[in-house]
């Protein structure tokens, strides 16, 4: 079934290279989405939203974290000088307090790792946009991005539509 796949698809390149040949030279680029993902100014505002809207939480979740260290220590120092109700509430309230703390850890890496994703989705929306309108006005008939074997340096337009995209 590949090879069948194969063949098609270098019989298909093949037919466009050959009912081409009398016309124009094709221009051909590839764009490394991968750096295009990294560098892009696109990729720096996400970064800070995500920054601006997950840092309270983190904080929040730390302050637990060292209202939780705080009450251990404070159990391992006064703990023999309890009484024996003293000494349960006091554990009892540290497990609660690590419960929750997991709880709220968990939520907030899901959380995080959803708005993350989401972001991701539509930077990859906004840089195809790009490479398109790069690509329109610099009249390449061909950029291709994700599942190329290999591509020379030649051919490479990273570095252009990244240029493109902060001159914007």
């Amino acid at each position: 079934m590949f090879k069948n796949i194969a063949i098609a698809t270098t019989l298909a390149i093949g037919l466009v290279f050959a009912g081409s040949a009398s016309a124009a030279e094709q221009k051909i680029g590839f764009v490394n989405v991968r750096v295009l993902m990294a560098e892009s100014p696109l990729a720096a505002e996400i970064q800070k939203r995500l920054e601006s809207e997950f840092t309270p939480q983190q904080r929040e979740l730390q302050q637990q974290q060292n209202d939780l260290k705080a009450l251990n220590e404070k159990l391992q120092r006064d703990g023999e000088t309890m009484s024996q109700s003293e000494l349960q509430n006091m554990q009892r309230r540290i497990r609660d307090m690590e419960r929750d703390l997991q709880r709220s850890g968990q939520q907030l890496t899901e959380d995080f790792r959803i708005r993350r994703q989401e972001e991701l989705q539509g930077l990859q929306q906004a840089l195809m946009q790009q490479v398109q309108r790069f690509g329109e006005r610099n009249g390449y008939d061909l950029i291709l991005a994700e599942g190329v074997a290999y591509a020379s340096d030649a051919v490479d337009v990273t570095g252009q539509v990244l240029a493109q995209m902060k001159g914007e």
